[in-house]
């Protein structure tokens, strides 16, 4: 019996003894082999291998083979399946397996993209109302009524849930050039001159003041703002506040240019965008009218050869505000952290265009951006990741007189108009997007109430 290799030790023929491999001579074999050991050579044969062997067809560079699937139906539909739909369900997936927390909300918005992606808004024609000049303000009441102004100073209420239950309310004999509303109060202001302010609480019956503005103080208006019982409104070099909208006490803000763009942050935050690209903040808490620099939109280099005008500003989920220029730029910056103009979010293509006036909103869970553009179409980008969406070319319903009386079907055509003003309402049961153009308003069916949430 040949003896045994022990860890540590070595085994000698001569004196057949274990001894301590430090004490072994060199040269000296550890285990002699055996004659049988020696003359007898096995073969093994080859274990077959695990690894899957590649084709001819495979090196050669074809595509790899489809997968298979239990049922013939999800092969089917698996083989060639179209991206929009292949994206949603990766999300749906990738939804299924996260955990809570942040990896399962982008899941949740990539899903949000991927239905308003494919979804066809449905257009569910103009609202019965005629206007006499193109429209340019819009602002709704909840799912109640929908306030519009035009370009002759009228101003119009339209039911959410009948768009053919309409009526004049009022007129400011100039150009209508915002509507805002907080709570019970609703304001409205006129261009001039001499420009007006028009407000309105439903709780004392929906009385509507007029208050006419004097040059002194502020000409020009080109926006209004209200929150609470607090009023902003930015005109001519200049900006006013009342601090109670049913008192006549204000305090003027002079500007170096014109205050095109207001957004109350809270009750003492306000911004302020002005036609040079200048976005100046106001403490109301501070004494005077002293404001810090915000954002410098002129400073940053631009292809188009327009002015860096801003005429839009929003701030969304807490901090970041929305800004939008005449000259093209759509982009986020972060309020909490001023680092030189670098936006945190840009939104690219979005075409600028000659008219003062293109519709913007946001929808009311701040996770879309809607907004017209210099092509005539309706362009959406996420307000999460800036993602484009792709631009939709919304068709609307024209109805003749002729048509209307004798009950004939409407004719169906592009929107070759830019869009002027939008607002998104959710109803009970779908989300439906408000679009004027011109004289007209459309009701344009998103999808179901759950498609932006």
């Amino acid at each position: 019996m040949p003896p045994r290799d022990l860890p540590g030790l070595y085994w000698d023929d001569e004196t057949k003894r274990y001894f301590p491999l430090a004490s072994r001579p060199a040269g000296a074999p550890s285990r002699p082999a055996s004659r049988t050991e020696a003359n007898v050579t096995t073969v093994h044969p080859q274990q077959p291998s695990n690894r899957r062997r590649r084709s001819p067809r495979e090196k050669e560079g074809s595509p790899p083979r489809k997968r298979q699937h239990a049922q013939q139906g999800l092969e089917e539909e698996d083989t060639e399946p179209s991206e929009p739909r292949n994206t949603v369900w990766r999300s749906l997936n990738a939804l299924k397996e996260s955990p809570l927390g942040t990896y399962r909300r982008r899941c949740m918005h990539d899903v949000q993209i991927g239905k308003l992606s494919n979804h066809t808004p449905k257009t569910e024609g103009a609202a019965r109302v005629q206007f006499d000049g193109p429209v340019t303000a819009l602002c709704a009441k909840e799912n109640e009524e929908i306030l519009i102004g035009d370009t002759w100073g009228w101003l119009y209420s339209v039911r959410t849930d009948d768009p053919n239950v309409g009526k004049r309310r009022f007129g400011l004999r100039t150009q209508v050039t915002s509507i805002s509303r907080s709570g019970p109060s609703c304001v409205a202001t006129s261009f001039g001159s001499p420009s007006r302010l028009l407000t309105k609480n439903d709780h004392t019956g929906g009385v509507l003041t007029v208050r006419e503005l004097p040059i002194h103080v502020c000409s020009d208006v080109w926006c209004g703002q209200v929150l609470d019982r607090k009023v902003i409104i930015g005109g001519r070099k200049a900006a006013v506040c009342f601090l109670d909208v049913e008192k006549h006490d204000y305090i003027r803000l002079p500007r170096s240019s014109d205050v095109l763009a207001l957004c109350q942050h809270n009750k003492d935050i306000t911004y302020m965008g002005m036609r040079n690209g200048i976005v100046d903040r106001w403490d109301s808490r501070e004494p005077g009218s002293k404001t810090d620099l915000a954002v410098n939109m002129a400073e940053r280099p631009s292809a188009w050869k327009m002015t860096p005008a801003i005429d839009y500003l929003r701030i969304v989920h807490g901090h970041e505000l929305v800004i939008r220029t005449m000259r093209g730029e759509l982009e986020t910056h972060d309020m909490r952290f001023l680092r030189k103009n670098t936006p945190l979010l840009q939104f690219w293509g979005f075409s600028p265009t000659i008219e003062s006036k293109l519709g913007i909103t946001v929808d009311p869970g701040e996770d879309f951006l809607f907004s017209g553009g210099g092509d005539n179409l309706l362009h959406i980008w996420s307000l999460r990741t800036g993602q484009a969406l792709p631009p939709r070319d919304v068709d609307t319903v024209l109805f003749s007189p002729e048509s209307q009386v004798l009950g004939q079907t409407a004719t169906s055509t592009r929107v070759t108009y830019p869009i002027r003003a939008l607002e998104i309402i959710e109803e009970d049961t779908q989300v439906v997007l408000w679009m004027a153009f011109v004289n007209r308003l459309d009701r344009i069916v998103l999808g179901p109430k759950g498609l932006l949430l």
